[in-house]
Parts: structure tokens; C-alpha cells; sequence
């Protein structure tokens, strides 16, 4: 779990404090543990994120995504996507909406 925390302190520095959205990719093989799951949808694994997109561009990674969020209900908006560009597009309006 230390490398989500991590995560987030990166996040921290490069937003100056401010929520950021966030774009991940699920490698082949990617699993992830019952207390990663806890804290990456808890207030402190969230604290900088404004909402995150994942990509899900094979089937397999779509039922893990799919499970993650019956199992976990994030606290900030969550979505996955087919392509890298429509990730993009949803962050993009998510940040547009946010600061305006």
C-alpha cells in the first residue's frame, strides 16, 4: 500500500495541495489487494484526486475494473474506458466543470 501513498504525495506536490484527475493503465497481470482496494477509494487515498479514469482495453481488464468498483465505492468519480483518448475527453470535463 506504501506506493499509493506515495502516489498520492506526488500527486500532493505536483497540484500544489489542489485535487488533480488522475489516468491509470492496468498492466497484464495486475491484481490488487483487499487493503489497497480500502484505502485507494478511502478520504486519506483520495485527499488530491478530483476524479480518476482507467484504461480497460481488453476484457480481462474490464471485469477486474468492474469487480474493483462493486467491491470498493470510490469516493471521487471512476470510470474506465476503452481507448486512452476517451479517458482524456472525461478527465478533461471533469477538470473543465470543476474549475469553472
Amino acid at each position: 500500500m506504501t506506493h499509493l501513498a506515495k502516489m498520492q504525495q506526488t500527486v500532493f506536490e505536483l497540484g500544489g495541495g489542489k485535487k488533480l484527475p488522475l489516468f491509470f493503465t492496468m498492466h497484464e497481470f495486475l491484481g490488487i489487494a483487499k487493503d489497497a482496494r480500502k484505502y485507494a477509494t478511502s478520504e486519506e487515498g483520495t485527499k488530491y484526486t478530483l476524479a480518476t479514469t482507467v484504461l480497460v482495453d481488453d476484457l480481462a481488464k474490464k471485469l477486474l475494473f468492474n469487480f474493483f468498483l462493486n467491491m470498493s465505492k470510490p469516493k471521487v468519480p471512476t470510470k474506465g474506458f476503452r481507448t486512452r483518448e476517451d479517458c482524456f475527453l472525461w478527465l478533461e470535463k471533469v477538470y473543465a466543470e470543476a474549475n469553472s
